[in-house]
């Protein structure tokens, strides 16, 4: 199914009868010094995992992986399932903060007018960084006209030659269980997220972000929130074709780490997670630069920031 890379380190005093190289080693001291790093970077990450309340690895702590290639289970369900680590000592990842970007392609708006999705792609970022993706095509019997072709290049016979959506669906659940999701637009993908989970016997529980409410607060001057528009403003790079499902939630997820970093340093917001985001989606416009100002401040000091709103406001008046 797929193939991974290893490096083990032998305790001190294992035996190593029929292996002269590991024996010199086993008494090198150097040995005895990697032996006891990886023993302390071991018992950091059960601690870690244990205040995440993680599940404990499935490979022995003194196990380090990297390069994960997971390969289609068969030639008709082709996925795109990638774990980017580009560090040969990758040790595995225990940050529990991740997030999901989502994309859908459909057959239309709404799946109350009879649309329905033909492609789904997911990217999951933890800590900033793009750690999986899912990409598939999605068989549901619906028609595919020329205009949707034409603007997503996706045909009538890509989709009947794809998987069943509700074996999609399950495949993606599996992936994002107990993870939030952020779209471009939510309002649009969580119809079509919730609506293709519910065909597939499954629940849709997982709170949403919009990319675009956010950017509307904190970039107004971009004119345009389209994804586009959004990657141009903020010179994002490239991640291929417009309107195909991956493509469009790796530029999502990159606006994403974008916005986040723009709380951290521009802002000074210490800790943009989901749940500060879901808090700036709610604002109205005229409260974000006040609500910037005291999440700056941290908590507690919503006067003091207050004061400083006053003031900001009052000099910019004094300036026009």
């Amino acid at each position: 199914m797929f193939e991974r890379s290893e490096f083990r380190a032998t305790p001190p005093g294992a035996s190593t009868a029929g292996c002269p190289d590991r024996r010199e080693a086993g008494r090198d001291a150097d040995s005895r010094v990697a032996f006891f790093c990886l023993l302390f970077l071991a018992r950091q990450e059960k601690k870690v995992r244990r205040r995440a309340q993680l599940p404990a690895p499935a490979l022995c702590p003194f196990t380090f992986a990297n390069n994960w290639n997971l390969t289609p289970i068969t030639n008709r369900f082709i996925t795109r399932r990638q774990k980017l680590e580009s560090d040969p000592n990758f040790l595995i990842n225990t940050m529990p903060h991740r997030i999901a970007v989502l994309d859908f392609e459909t057959t239309g708006m709404a799946p109350g007018e009879g649309a329905r999705a033909t492609e789904l792609g997911l990217v999951l970022l933890e800590g900033g960084r793009v750690v999986e993706r899912f990409q598939s095509l999605m068989r549901s019997g619906a028609w595919v006209s020329p205009f949707i072709t034409q603007l997503t290049g996706i045909t009538q016979a890509m989709v009947d030659a794809a998987p069943p959506a509700a074996e999609v669906m399950r495949e993606a659940a599996r992936l994002v269980q107990g993870v939030p999701l952020v779209a471009h637009n939510a309002a649009f993908d969580r119809k079509f997220w919730q609506h293709e989970l519910a065909l597939a016997g499954l629940a849709a529980p997982q709170p949403f972000v919009c990319t675009v409410l956010l950017a509307r607060r904190l970039y107004p001057q971009a004119g345009s929130h389209s994804l586009g528009n959004l990657a141009t403003y903020l010179q994002l790079p490239a991640t291929g074709r417009a309107h195909r499902a991956l493509a469009d939630a790796e530029m999502a997820a990159a606006l994403l780490t974008r916005i986040q970093h723009d709380l951290r340093t521009r802002w000074s917001v210490a800790q943009p997670d989901f749940g500060t985001l879901q808090q700036l989606q709610r604002l109205a416009r005229p409260a974000v630069q006040r609500w910037l100002l005291r999440q700056a401040a941290g908590e507690g000091a919503g006067a003091g920031a207050d004061e400083a709103v006053d003031a900001a406001e009052k000099m910019s008046k004094s300036r026009t």
